[in-house]
């Protein structure tokens, strides 16, 4: 087991994917407020001299918060604890911890806003005495934002989004993140990270449920993978389609697309007269797929 103490005496980066739609709304606030307990806490552990600055980047953050972000700004701050928070407004945050953050932040950065918010962020970045009063907090225009730091205000755009990256490009960074993987992650997270799920997986899974839909501990008998990977090429195979998921039954089934996809695997080891009937199959189901309104729907 690799723990949050060891992750950070190696000086790793630490993601952690709190998706609504995975975990669910309460119980990705309860794991979130709890990762972030223990990320403070260690990070108040420890001679401040021997070791790097800790930042913590928190999205949504008035999801997880709790009376650990009361004494972070100001605590933390002593043991090289740098928090860089993100949410849409201030009157998620409760009085009493706002209070707390608004206090100890150094940097702000306020894109367009409401009303209310437009007030209290020209109260906190003083930024009529610079030219830019409250009523143009919420005119600011998209990627347009006000940035108050240290005692200084700016007003700027953002760079905009990088164009799409040719599929060339897209090969290139996905063989990094793959060897990068196999290099630096452990034996056990490596083997079922989804960047490892390839071809193999998800056509043993397809095959699997297109003889008898089931969930994923059904499969566990029924494939040769770990259960982790298992989960994984079944998430993978939700997200492009091949799969959909009955709650009510608790089993997975194979869509067209992914009968498509296995008659595509297939046609590639065949030969002769079984080959042209795998194309010709492969053709009228395309078809279908390009003219079903029901599964376009």
């Amino acid at each position: 087991m690799v723990t949050f103490k060891d992750l950070l005496a190696r000086h790793r980066m630490i993601i952690i994917n709190l998706n609504k739609g995975k975990v669910g709304w309460e119980q990705g606030r309860l794991l979130g407020a709890a990762f972030i307990a223990q990320l403070g806490f260690l990070a108040l552990q420890g001679e401040r001299s021997d070791r790097p600055s800790l930042y913590l980047f928190v999205d949504e953050w008035h999801n997880f918060v709790s009376r650990t972000f009361s004494t972070m700004p100001s605590e933390g701050a002593k043991f090289g604890l740098r928090l860089v928070l993100a949410n849409q407004y201030l009157n998620q945050i409760p009085e009493e911890i706002r209070d707390a953050v608004t206090h100890n932040v150094a940097t702000w950065a306020f894109f367009r806003l409401g009303p209310g918010d437009a007030r209290m962020a020209a109260e906190i970045s003083r930024s009529e005495h610079f030219g830019t009063p409250p009523d143009d907090f919420y005119r600011f225009p998209k990627g347009y934002a006000g940035f108050r730091i240290g005692s200084e205000f700016i007003a700027g755009s953002t760079l905009p989004p990088p164009p799409p990256m040719p599929p060339e490009t897209q090969r290139v960074v996905e063989k990094i993140i793959l060897d990068n993987t196999r290099q630096y992650a452990t034996e056990e997270s490596a083997q079922c990270s989804p960047y490892l799920i390839d071809e193999r997986h998800m056509s043993a899974i397809l095959r699997a449920i297109a003889e008898k839909p089931g969930s994923v501990e059904d499969l566990v008998t029924a494939v040769p993978f770990r259960q982790a990977e298992i989960w994984e090429a079944v998430l993978r195979c939700r997200q492009l389609g091949y799969l959909t998921y009955d709650r009510q039954r608790g089993v997975n089934a194979i869509t067209p697309l992914g009968q498509e996809f296995l008659f595509g695997i297939r046609t590639r080891h065949v030969s002769g007269a079984e080959k042209e009937r795998h194309v010709s199959l492969r053709v009228h189901l395309k078809q279908y797929l390009s003219t079903s309104l029901d599964f376009r729907a």
